[in-house]
């Protein structure tokens, strides 16, 4: 199969999906499984991350030969998703509904996140035994998968102290679990890849968490992911440039997103650009309960490919970026639930620039949110442009929006339903703002205006340049930000 690579960074996937507006592009497959005679030292591999111009000549003519084909459906996803599952114990189950929404039941009574809506979800199954997923659609027949969890019968490998981390990672071995001694630094220092399948590094015994920490060496190193079901649980990614001492940038990643399955839990952040750094190969990427802290320089993940999910996480903030931005044509199926975003450097805490099916729920916002590409200042998007660069399919529910935070929807933007969420405003601003032309189907339901500094004046919603029937708006109301309570000899 044809390989094409665009100037800056490779895309990767299937056909790809689109509203009305979007034009199927080809990508690159997922990378052979480990262990295949004749493909794993491939000549190939060595040109991955890097981009030429006969390459991009040819990407141009093949997006000429594209721009006039059918759109085959309303849905990015073109793969069929298994009519059962066996994962191992400890490994996490991915799954979606690209018809619609879905209430995803795992079946896994007591676990955490045994129950999601969205586009797209994943579960974590710790015990083995036979369990049912329920997919379950308004109106629609409910769709059963049994799901078969085998006993982690892996080979333990236990680091130890003073391991060369660089080459262990190059030796590891398939379906393994490997144990990072508490306490314990290992470095890193090069761009180092993990083409392993069904690999789990998690921490062991008491004291602080092990750490990954990356030091002088290559720029932008990171841990590259190549194969599936790879697990980090515990372990504190970190590099030798503490921001005290260094400001800015310092071209380093935590880990890259290449494979699919990819699994990020109870994890931390520190003193690298971008924490998780999704390809466009990625295919399945679950964050949960991570914390990303405010030494980290610029994006707590970067999204591209498909299928990402982030449980009760914390961003507490970006020195110089987003916490999560989508900004790449074709990335599709996003959930967001009970994760709590801080940015207080002026830009947006979340932005869902580019990219389709995305489902936001439950979540803490404490600076703005921008749904839809950024507006152009000379003149509005091109039909050319926006078959490509939209944002469609969203759903922005039962969040919260303090400290004057706002939501912004801009031009490309469709398809969006914004409901049941409480949103802090003063005298001055509006809760949302919405920037055309090109809007399309944005329905705002039922949300709260917190007033915290009394009665206004000002509307909910302000717009420019849209035109009528874009936006919908019905439900609204406004309620009195409760006094704080008073502390006691003040």
């Amino acid at each position: 199969m044809w390989r094409f690579y665009s100037l800056s960074r490779h895309t990767g996937g299937g056909l790809e999906r689109g509203s009305s507006q979007t034009t199927p592009i080809l990508h690159r497959p997922l990378p052979p499984s480990p262990g295949i005679p004749g493909q794993e030292k491939c000549p190939l591999t060595i040109f991955k991350h890097y981009s030429y111009s006969l390459a991009v000549v040819a990407w141009v003519l093949i997006l000429g030969q594209l721009a006039s084909a059918q759109v085959l459906r309303p849905s990015l996803s073109l793969r069929q998703s298994p009519n059962q599952y066996t994962i191992t114990a400890g490994n996490a189950l991915f799954e979606e509904s690209p018809q619609g929404p879905a209430e995803f039941d795992f079946g896994d009574a007591g676990s955490p996140f045994n129950v999601l809506t969205g586009f797209n979800a994943a579960h974590i199954y710790q015990k083995p035994g036979d369990y049912i997923l329920t997919l379950h659609r308004p109106g629609q027949p409910d769709i059963k998968k049994p799901v078969h969890v085998v006993p982690d019968n892996r080979q333990i490998i236990r680091l130890a102290p003073g391991t060369d981390f660089e080459l262990f990672l190059r030796r590891l071995p398939n379906n393994c679990v490997v144990l990072m001694p508490c306490g314990q630094t290992f470095t890193n220092s090069r761009p180092t890849e993990i083409v392993a399948r069904n690999v789990c590094f998690r921490a062991e015994g008491q004291g602080p968490p092990p750490c990954i920490k990356r030091v002088a060496g290559f720029s932008y190193s990171s841990i590259l992911v190549h194969s599936s079901d790879v697990t980090f649980d515990g372990i504190t990614f970190d590099s030798d440039k503490p921001s005290d001492k260094y400001h800015g940038r310092v071209s380093y990643r935590g880990v890259t997103s290449d494979g699919a399955r990819l699994v990020l839990k109870q994890c931390t952040f520190r003193n690298i650009d971008v924490c998780m750094f999704c390809n466009g190969s990625s295919r399945g990427l679950l964050v949960q309960w991570c914390t990303i802290t405010p030494e980290v320089r610029t994006y707590g993940i970067w999204l591209d490919g498909s299928d990402v999910v982030v449980l009760g996480s914390t961003f507490r903030d970006s020195q110089e970026e987003h916490n999560i931005r989508a900004d790449e044509v074709g990335f599709h199926n996003l959930l967001l639930y009970q994760d709590d975003f801080t940015n207080t450097h002026g830009k947006e805490t979340f932005t869902f620039r580019v990219g389709e099916n995305a489902y936001i729920s439950h979540c803490a916002f404490h600076n703005w949110v921008r749904l839809g590409p950024t507006p152009r200042k000379d003149l509005p998007m091109t039909p050319e442009e926006l078959r490509t660069r939209h944002a469609s399919h969203i759903v922005f529910t039962n969040n919260r929006l303090d400290g004057k935070a706002w939501l912004n929807i801009d031009e490309g933007a469709s398809d969006v339903l914004i409901r049941y969420n409480k949103i802090d405003q003063d005298a001055v601003g509006v809760p949302l703002r919405a920037q055309g032309p090109n809007l399309k189907d944005i329905r705002v339901i039922d949300n709260i205006r917190n007033l915290t500094a009394g009665p206004t004046a000002k509307p909910f919603i302000r717009q420019w340049q849209t035109e009528p029937g874009n936006i919908v708006e019905k439900g609204t109301r406004d309620v009195q930000a409760k006094a704080p309570a008073a502390q006691p000899g003040k």
